[in-house]
């Protein structure tokens, strides 16, 4: 499965060129992002945002002439940010490929109400199967709305009030 769109691709292919065109020693986040302006994509996404390209385009231009060239003009590699952007886009494809099937997913009917059934199994509230004891300890015949847990008077704590220097007489 592909990580990267062709798109996406050709404009990190982008990046590394304008950063090599420049005769910088790596390609950084501005590089990338001067790229994605020329992209569909990267085009798509911005007018989206609402940022203005041609702009955005301009102040990255000024930036990027304003670095310095690197002595040796060797193929630039990109820098750690630049990995780590494309590294966190990975796994946001990745994970996002993940969940596509359970969104598919059809959701599940509701139960069929029955007579005598219709506060809670209408309201979707889980309900107990006839076999469980109910709250007196007697089995409960069909099936019955489950209560839920009601906080013991044992593990209610009294709520202790903080004083602060202006509360302490002088």
């Amino acid at each position: 499965m592909p990580v990267l769109s062709h798109d996406l691709e050709r404009t990190v292919r982008r990046a590394l060129a304008e950063a090599a065109k420049r005769r910088h020693a790596g390609a950084t986040l501005e590089h990338l992002l001067l790229a994605l302006t020329d992209s569909d994509e990267g085009g798509t996404l911005l007018d989206a945002c609402a940022v203005d390209a041609a702009r955005l385009r301009a102040d990255l231009e000024r930036h990027l002439d304003a670095a310095p060239a690197a002595p040796e003009a060797g193929e630039p590699a990109p820098t750690g940010e630049f990995s780590r952007v494309m590294q966190r886009a990975a796994i946001h494809v990745q994970s996002a490929a993940r969940a596509a099937p359970a969104a598919r997913r059809r959701p599940r009917p509701a139960r069929p109400v029955g007579p005598g059934l219709h506060g809670a199994a209408a309201q979707g509230r889980p309900l107990r199967r006839a076999d469980e004891r109910g709250p007196a300890g007697r089995r409960e015949k069909g099936l019955i709305p489950r209560r839920p847990p009601q906080p013991s008077s044992s593990s209610a704590r009294p709520s202790i009030r903080s004083t602060s220097s202006s509360d302490i007489p002088r």
